[in-house]
């Protein structure tokens, strides 16, 4: 697995999807094209094999091949015993970086002649496994995946449309163009391509809007995490750890967003050029969390009918 280090931003993979895009889309199409002349990608519909964002990356593939006649089903690397079942039906394994535990396990599980894959790093230990990979490229990507993810869909998408003597739709090549209008569009609205500033800025000024389309599903692994911090300050009030919790949201979104600004606008200046900035503000996260509360603090907390 990689480390976060070997990562680029979030903001470099966005800046640079739509030409990565274009570049994958090309290469993909070619490999797509020289499988199906060499008699590949035919016969019984695949079995698209993965976990997390790659399985979901097989939806509209799955759903492409069934409007063509040709069944096919998406699985969860996990979803079945192995060996797997003996079946004409070809594994395609689903992994940017190749090396998906759960995935391998299934791959190795069944006829090497009914092994595909689509990765992106190459070689790896899928690699390893199949005969006929579609590589995308060794594309540098963000932790949280942008070009690993939309190349994936593409080469999901032109394998559904060529699956069996058909032909990749000519309308993949225009999709870089439609991200370089998205992303227009996005920074003229917002003044930058942004995520920090986008999520601080619906926080303080729409938080209704922010819950209800993320069904208040990104306080779950808050809350584990209040409940993990909660127990590691054990001898802090909760009230007071809370209190605090909620002021470290306001000042991390504010402090990360100029963060964020800084390195868009390629001029760190003076508070984010030191090597040690960013810890730095880490290290005043962790002051505000550990703090000991002061005998007036305490105090109003008695009165307010808190622990103390």
């Amino acid at each position: 697995m990689k480390s976060v280090s070997e990562y680029i931003t979030f903001a470099a993979a966005r800046q640079t999807q739509a030409d990565s895009l274009e570049v994958a889309i090309g290469s993909i199409r070619e490999q797509v094209l020289g499988y199906q002349n060499a008699g590949e990608f035919r016969g019984a519909g695949p079995i698209f094999v993965g976990i997390g964002a790659s399985l979901a990356a097989a939806c509209a593939p799955v759903w492409t091949l069934r409007s063509r006649g040709i069944h096919s089903w998406r699985l969860g690397s996990g979803d079945h015993p192995l060996p797997f079942p003996v079946s004409p039906n070809p594994i395609v394994a689903l992994s940017q970086s190749g090396r998906s535990i759960e995935t391998i396990a299934v791959l190795d599980s069944v006829d090497a002649a009914l092994r595909y894959a689509v990765v992106n790093t190459s070689p790896s230990p899928i690699t390893a496994l199949v005969d006929s990979p579609l590589l995308l490229g060794n594309i540098a990507d963000s932790y949280a995946s942008t070009i690993g993810f939309t190349a994936t869909i593409a080469a999901l998408g032109m394998i559904a449309d060529g699956w069996d003597g058909g032909r990749p739709d000519a309308g993949w090549d225009e999709l870089p163009a439609a991200f370089r209008a998205l992303e227009g569009e996005l920074a003229d609205r917002t003044g930058q391509a942004t995520y920090i500033r986008m999520i601080a800025n619906l926080q303080l000024n729409n938080r209704a809007f922010l819950r209800e389309a993320l069904e208040n599903k990104w306080n779950l692994g808050y809350q584990r995490c209040n409940a993990l911090l909660r127990n590691l300050l054990s001898d802090i009030p909760p009230a007071i750890v809370d209190h605090r919790l909620s002021l470290i949201g306001i000042y991390g979104n504010a402090s990360l967003a100029a963060w964020e600004a800084s390195r868009d606008n390629g001029d760190s200046g003076g508070l984010w050029s030191p090597q040690y900035a960013v810890s730095s503000l880490m290290d005043t996260f962790e002051c505000v969390l550990t703090a000991e509360p002061s005998e007036e603090t305490r105090s109003l907390l008695e009165g307010s009918d808190g622990e103390c």
